[in-house]
């Protein structure tokens, strides 16, 4: 599978996941305005409530419409163009009062097919899959903490509706029965991807972060994926690039300028 196939169904599975996220959210909601993705969570962070762009020939008018969309609703939100197809899209995000997000290295969308050459986690970590209050409770103390938000967000984020979702796994990992790493698998169509990879600061080099990775895919391959997706920080880029995944696209985020 080629790079430009591989990159539509890391989006795809990007727009699914976030989908999930803001249909969980009393009055969100997704929409489809020609060529362009929204997503409005109504959540206060521009990553869940995004416009993105689904085909190479977008109309910036409709890119206005969706931006427009979710300032009428009071959303914080964040346009993601990529880089190279949506380069023409760069003058009207800057049109419509946007600027680039304070992290310019633009993000990358990675893949890694047949995700069969991939080896599952080493024994020695204790991972589990969430599926009662006890262990979605561990999930959202570790997403408050490794991502700095309030506890009460984490649990809007990731809460009970997310074990209801059959296309969502949820994993804690655990050192000595203490909750030290979490991740998160989305699958939809052939594709699986990760998110929420995040491990207490003072359990880095254990190989948890990979560890977590490698038990998302490895579920995501007995359900039937075929395809393994993420969007990696700077920090875990090396980490998955040894892993096997490559870059397929990337993303440069605009957003309103701060007040």
């Amino acid at each position: 599978m080629d790079d430009a196939a591989l990159a539509a169904l890391e989006q795809l599975n990007n727009l699914a996941a976030l989908g999930a996220v803001a249909r969980a959210q009393p009055g969100g909601e997704t929409g489809t305005i020609g060529g362009v993705v929204y997503v409005a969570s109504g959540l206060p962070i521009g990553l869940f409530n995004q416009v993105q762009i689904v085909v190479a020939d977008a109309d910036p008018d409709d890119v206005a419409r969706a931006v427009g969309r979710l300032r009428a609703r009071g959303d914080r939100l964040l346009v993601y163009l990529r880089v190279g197809p949506d380069d023409h899209l760069q003058a009207a995000a800057s049109d419509l009062g946007l600027v680039a997000a304070t992290d310019e290295r633009p993000l990358p969308g990675m893949a890694l097919a047949p995700i069969t050459e991939i080896s599952p986690p080493p024994t020695e970590h204790d991972i589990r899959r969430v599926r009662d209050a006890e262990g979605l409770a561990d999930f959202i103390a570790l997403s408050a903490e490794g991502f700095g938000i309030p506890a009460d967000l984490a649990e809007r984020i990731v809460g009970p509706a997310m074990l209801r979702d059959a296309a969502a796994s949820p994993y804690v990992g655990y050192r000595e029965g203490r909750p030290v790493a979490i991740s998160l698998g989305y699958r939809n169509g052939p594709t699986i991807g990760v998110y929420s990879v995040s491990v207490l600061d003072s359990e880095r080099r254990r190989g948890f972060g990979s560890a977590m990775t490698r038990q998302a895919i490895a579920d995501g391959a007995a359900a039937g994926c075929t395809v393994a997706t993420l969007q990696s920080s700077e920090m875990g880029e090396s980490i998955y690039r040894a892993m096997g995944f490559r870059t397929v696209a990337r993303y440069r985020g605009f957003a309103e300028p701060p007040r």
